[in-house]
């Protein structure tokens, strides 16, 4: 009995494991070929890395879409930042240098040292040096470092300033004083001009007057301000049945506010004022008791139309010009008591200068 009762336990344990083979299968069951640690301890797939691109270039080259166009059709995917993302930073600058164009790119390098890129592209077509660039801002986006390097070139780096040397003058002792520093040239601005000229005017006598006359005058950008002193002579000039002679010594202050022109060919409208006296005396050969004549002052305001003209340092000037004498002297001689008029200064005079000179 010892014997059967043993068999019916053994027969009950194999019974009961039987039955809960099928429950191991089921929870044990794994796909062929599947490791089940794997499964458990994989990661996600790592996210897309984000990038800002930011482009400049002349309006001859190809705009910002279509740089960007040229990107997205070389580096796929979801890579492009949205307005205010936070993302890395990959600048392209386009540049016009001389006959060609310069497209330069800086970017921190993907691969986790952090370092910043720059590298550039030149050629003579601005399209073509836009498709470049933007190859390399793909493989730049896609980390590709090692390609972007190779296909560009790196910035040139700007040359370190040239070092001046100052060397200080030995003193001697007891060595003079330097001799002052002269008075500073003029600027390109002021010039001086001077020069002879030959005059003719009327109101001196009844007829023509001539003399020479010297002249200079200081250039101030378009401004002008001459200073010209010469004289007039009549020779023998008969008004009224007399015979004498007359002469004029004068200074004039002209000036110009504005020359038209270049200095090759210029036109300077002035303004001018004239001082100086005229002297009159009778020749004898007009029968007259006395031929001392004498001086009256010479005082007239006016304009004048200058042209000037001529090729550094030699200049050619013609003017004319006129106005009012403020005192109109007579000249004249006594008959029986009587004053008779010979010649009266005009009330409007006029003149006319031909000169040469220089201009330094």
């Amino acid at each position: 009995m010892a014997a059967r009762a043993r068999h019916l336990i053994t027969a009950a344990i194999v019974g009961q494991l039987l039955a809960a083979a099928p429950v191991w299968g089921q929870a044990s069951s794994v796909a062929p070929g599947t490791d089940p640690a794997r499964e458990v301890d994989a990661e996600p797939a790592p996210a897309v890395e984000r990038i800002a691109l930011v482009y400049s270039a002349p309006a001859e080259c190809p705009d910002d879409a279509a740089f960007r166009s040229a990107v997205r059709a070389r580096a796929s995917g979801d890579w492009e930042a949205r307005p205010g993302e936070l993302a890395r930073r990959i600048t392209v600058s386009v540049a016009k240098q001389d006959e060609k164009y310069v497209a330069a790119i800086v970017f921190v390098n993907g691969d986790g040292d952090g370092a910043t890129v720059a590298r550039n592209l030149s050629g003579r077509v601005c399209a073509d040096v836009v498709d470049g660039i933007a190859l390399v801002t793909a493989l730049a986006i896609q980390s590709r470092v090692e390609e972007a390097l190779a296909r560009s070139e790196p910035e040139p780096a700007q040359p370190p300033p040239a070092a001046v040397a100052v060397v200080k003058p030995a003193v001697a002792q007891n060595a003079p004083a330097p001799a002052p520093k002269s008075a500073a040239k003029p600027s390109a601005a002021t010039r001086f001009r001077f020069g002879v000229a030959a005059r003719v005017a009327s109101g001196t006598a009844p007829a023509a007057s001539f003399g020479p006359t010297v002249f200079g005058a200081v250039e101030l950008g378009r401004a002008r301000l001459g200073l010209s002193a010469g004289g007039l002579w009549s020779g023998s000039a008969t008004a009224n049945g007399v015979a004498a002679k007359y002469l004029r010594l004068s200074g004039r202050l002209d000036g110009c506010p504005y020359a038209f022109g270049t200095t090759t060919l210029a036109f300077e409208p002035c303004a001018f004022f004239e001082a100086g006296a005229l002297h009159g005396a009778g020749e004898p050969s007009a029968g007259l008791s006395t031929t001392s004549g004498g001086w009256s002052p010479w005082l007239v305001p006016g304009v004048l139309l200058r042209l000037v003209t001529g090729f550094d340092p030699l200049v050619v000037e013609l003017e004319l010009g006129g106005g009012p004498p403020l005192v109109r002297e007579r000249f004249g001689r006594i008959v029986d008591g009587q004053e008779q008029t010979t010649f009266r200064v005009p009330p409007f005079v006029v003149d006319a200068a031909l000169g040469i000179g220089f201009r330094l």
